[in-house]
């Protein structure tokens, strides 16, 4: 995994995981607040989350106390018994955690979110947006303080190619649930999508690559 500082309180971390012949990079967030601290979704297993941990227990002056998984893949939530094992409060969307429970692959997670909910860390607060499905049921996305968002696997970074895993999206909730959200991404400075890279542009090419998706579906229709 790689780390790398936003600012005095936002920590970026990358892990990476072979699926095949290629090798995927996910993102996720540390958020340090002046009481505690909060994770956004958990890496891709328990061995890269105990390794998060570590991280933790020696770079934070206050602890991790709680994480929220924007939805019900491995790539968000795969380490969710080792954070329950630390005593860590999680999150999710109630459609996220009924499509988890449906899958039975991960623990479930301890409370729900509602469509809108903020968490004051001290010094800087969170907000969890539900925007209505897209690429997953129940996903979310995260204001982060004033100037930045979490967009998780509902934005796609600047320079891909791809909506990436399809399985469980609906590409036109999608189009209409991140058309419904514009408003946000147009007042934040920066934005860090679930995959990739993180330069400017990531919610512009999601609206790209939504409407390339619906173009190539009513082609098919």
């Amino acid at each position: 995994m790689e780390f790398s500082i936003i600012d005095e309180r936002i920590t970026l971390i990358t892990a990476y995981e072979q699926m095949g012949d290629e090798i995927y990079p996910a993102n996720y967030l540390v958020i340090e607040g002046d009481s505690v601290s909060i994770l956004l979704d958990t890496p891709w297993n328990d061995r890269q989350t105990a390794e998060l941990m570590a991280w933790a227990d020696t770079a934070l002056s206050k602890p991790i106390a709680l994480a929220l998984i924007t939805h019900a893949h491995n790539d968000r939530m795969g380490g969710i018994a080792t954070l329950h094992a630390n005593g860590i409060a999680t999150f999710i969307h109630p459609y996220a955690q009924a499509h988890n429970i449906d899958a039975g692959e991960f623990e479930p997670a301890e409370f729900l979110l509602v469509d809108e909910q903020t968490f004051d860390l001290g010094g800087i607060q969170v907000q969890a947006v539900y925007p209505g499905d897209g690429h997953a049921p129940g996903n979310m996305i995260v204001r982060v303080g004033r100037n930045g968002i979490y967009g998780g696997c509902f934005i796609k970074s600047a320079k891909s190619q791809t909506l990436g895993y399809t399985g469980d999206a609906n590409v036109e909730k999608w189009y209409n649930a991140a058309i419904g959200v514009e408003h946000l991404f147009l007042l934040s400075e920066w934005v860090i999508p679930g995959h990739g890279d993180t330069s400017e542009g990531a919610y512009d090419n999601t609206i790209t690559l939504l409407e390339k998706a619906i173009r190539e579906l009513d082609k098919v229709e």
